[in-house]
Parts: C-alpha cells; structure tokens; sequence
C-alpha cells in the first residue's frame, strides 16, 4: 500500500513502506524477475502514462515534475504497451519558454542492488520530445525547400523578393520534402538583413491540398532584423488554427517604405509549440509467470450490468467500513491478493511482505483522528482499465478510501488526506484489490 499523492502529512509511514518495497525490488534485481521501473521527468509539460491500461503516471500541474514508479505487476510476459500524452503549459505556448518531457521504461542492472547514475539499467523503452521546434527557412537555398514567387536571386545567402507592385511583394517558401514540416503553434518569427526600411504586411501558414490555414496580420518587419512575436488577437478574424497542426508553406505580403525598389532576406526562421504529443509503442519483458489480473473473469460494461456493478459496489462498501475502523486485522484480507502479486513482483516472501503492509496499516490507524470520508455512491467513478480490471476512484479524488483532513505530524496546524488508489478484478469469482 501507499499513499499516491505523496502527502506530507503522512509521508513518514509511506517512506516507510516504500524504503521496504524498494529493498523488495532490489533483492528482486539480483535474481531471475529484473524490478522495472517507469522514470517520468518533464518541465513545463502535463503528462500522463498508461502501461497496458493501468494508469501508472500523473502530473499534477503544467510546471511537470518527475517521478519513478515501480511497475510491478503492471506488466506480463512478452509484448506489453504503453501509451502516453504530453500537453505543453500556458507558459510554453504563450511566452515560447523551455519545455521537455522524457519518458523511459527501465529495467534494474542484474548485478547491483539498486540502479545508480553510473549503472541505471537497461532501457526498455525510452522517448525525450520538445514542445517547442525552430523550422529555418533561409537561406533558401537547401534542397527541399521550394520559393513560389518566381524568379528570386541568390547572393550572399540573401534571397531578393519579386517586387510585384510599387512599395508591394510576396514572398512564399514550400518544404517539398516528405518529412520536413512545421509542425505546431507559430510562437516567434525571426528575420534578418530584410532591407534598410520597415516592412508592413502579413505572415500565411498552410498546409497543401488541405484548408489548414492560419494568418496573423498588422505585422512590423523592424529594419535590418528582430524577432516578431504571434499574440493571438494578430489572428486574423475568421482564421482557425487547428491544435497539433503542421504546414508546409509559407507566405509573407507586405508593403515597403516608399523609394524601395526589391527587398533582401539574409535569414528566415519560426519557432513554433506543439500543444500536445501521443505515442503509442510496444516493449518486451520476459517473465515466467502470469498474473491474477490476467486470469481474472472478463468483465463488460458495468453501465449494462447493473448486479455486477451492485457486487463491486457492495465489495467497496465492506473494505471502507473496516478501514474506518482500528480492527487491522479486518483490512488486511482484502489487499491479500495484491500483497501476493507484489510479492511474486519483487520476489520476496509474502507473509514478510504482508507483515509490513500491517504495521503500515497500524501506523495508519494510530494517527490522531484516524476516520474516513462516508462512502459516497454518488462519486464512484468505476473506470475499465482493460476487459478485467476496474480502476475504482470518485471523481474528486483517488478515494473512494479517503480519509477525514489529518493533522501533520509535529505540524497541527497543517490538514491532508490520505487515500489509496484502487484496481479491482473478479478472480476465483469474487472482487479483490489486485494493485
């Protein structure tokens, strides 16, 4: 057991707990079962990730952050899938700030007790993406790139504009290539060497053969060079930006000052944001042994099935009525099968390992106005994970054992919660917590 959110006011009993299972994971790193681990760690990102449907990760803000999860029982034999998203914050789109996110999956070294800076294990799956990218346009002469306004000449790695009209040109760009794309929010235009005067117009994004088209207008071209920054009212009216889209053309109309005769581009560059990344991937693990997850009874739609839904929900009412009490004995048997599964996870003995998990319980029980929130029905958010497992949370919280506000320790003045993440499977025909 422990506390998700990490909460200080009961983090003594979760270091606690957790300096056990690490110890766990460890002895199960110098045998055949390698611990696994999935590493978290971004800025300026809001991430969440799923292995083979268990939501293993959350952050809890756009600022990101970084966490490692002890997989255990999560994965199986062979294939197994993790699925992930990313969405860039406020501050990376609107102020084109550093953002990152790296998501890897590792396997603890066979030789060491734990993973270290110097021998972090082997990688199972690993991906670091940017939200933010710098497409460079000019000089454009680089293959892929194509100029749509006709006879454009190259010197000194300044293109010159095709004066279409006095004071009045055009300028486009195409990227050919099959991969070359800007791919997200235009956050930042820099230029230089645009001739020696200011240069008033517009800045077109497309996408060929689609109507993904997106303009911002009343843009200042400052003499010599600079940097233009895209604030959404410069959109203009009846323009649509689509979230995650990618162009491949560029066009700039513009005015001269007057007594300008052809104008000269030395650089060209956008910077643009990504609002969100997905990825879908598989990775392999080798295991002797299956899971009681896996060999739970399939389950379908809960919605449609309104007794067995009744049986989950009667299940829940019981586990919540003995942890609003102080009888530890009378918890215990209803987390016997997920203490079995973490045990075969880590290798370790089960009956030490549910010894632990009762004096976790009793620490739990002693806190100073130990109850629980009332079982609300209401709230229940019953969410498949897979064709056998039911994530049990309300929709407020990851309840719905969640306990009464609790006075920190050596800090009276400081209130928090303790609950307990639930995952439910129908195994030998009853529900039990099996993570």
């Amino acid at each position: 057991m422990r506390n998700p959110t990490q909460t200080a006011s009961h983090r003594p009993f979760c270091v606690r707990l957790a300096a056990a299972l690490l110890a766990c994971a460890a002895a199960a790193a110098r045998g055949e079962t390698l611990a696994r681990y999935l590493d978290v760690n971004s800025s300026g990102m809001n991430v969440e990730v799923r292995i083979n449907g268990f939501p293993i990760y959350e952050s809890a803000d756009w600022h990101g952050g970084s966490g490692s999860v002890f997989l255990g029982s999560v994965l199986h034999k062979g294939k197994n899938e993790i699925a992930w998203t990313a969405r860039a914050g406020p501050v990376v789109l609107k102020e084109g700030q550093p953002g990152w996110v790296e998501v890897e999956v590792m396997e603890a070294p066979a030789d060491t007790p734990l993973r270290t800076g110097e021998n972090p294990g082997k990688a199972l799956y690993a991906k670091r993406v940017l939200p933010l990218a710098t497409a460079e346009l000019l000089p454009g002469a680089a293959e892929g790139r194509e100029i749509l306004t006709g006879s454009v000449s190259e010197e000194n790695g300044a293109a010159v504009f095709r004066q279409i009209a006095p004071r009045r040109w055009a300028w486009g760009m195409r990227l050919t290539g099959p991969d070359l794309r800007i791919a997200g929010r235009p956050v930042t235009l820099r230029h230089a060497l645009i001739s020696d005067s200011l240069v008033r117009g517009e800045i077109h994004f497309l996408q060929s053969g689609t109507d993904r088209h997106v303009v911002f207008t009343d843009l200042r071209l400052p003499r010599g060079g600079g940097k233009i920054e895209f604030a959404d009212e410069m959109a203009a009216r009846g323009a649509r930006f689509l979230d995650g889209g990618e162009f491949d053309t560029v066009w700039i109309f513009g005015t001269a000052a007057e007594g300008v005769d052809q104008l000269t581009l030395a650089m060209l560059s956008v910077d643009t944001a990504r609002r969100s990344y997905e990825e879908r991937a598989e990775f392999e693990v080798a295991l002797d042994h299956e899971w009681a997850w896996q060999q739970a009874g399939e389950i379908g739609d809960l919605a449609g099935l309104p007794e067995e839904r009744a049986a989950l929900i009667a299940h829940l009412r019981r586990l919540h009525e003995a942890m609003n009490g102080t009888e530890i004995e009378t918890w215990t048997p209803f987390f016997e099968t997920k203490v079995a599964e973490l045990a075969k996870a880590t290798g370790q003995d089960a009956a030490a390992l549910g010894g632990q998990q009762l004096e976790f319980f009793r620490d739990l029980a002693a806190i100073e106005g130990w109850r629980l929130e009332p079982f609300d029905e209401d709230r229940l958010l019953l969410q498949q994970v897979n064709s056998r497992v039911v994530r049990v949370r309300y929709v407020d919280s990851d309840g719905p054992i969640l306990s009464v506000p609790l006075p920190k320790p050596g800090e009276p003045e400081t209130l928090d919660r303790f609950t307990i993440p639930l995952y439910l499977a129908k195994v030998g025909g009853q529900w039990t917590v099996v993570k």
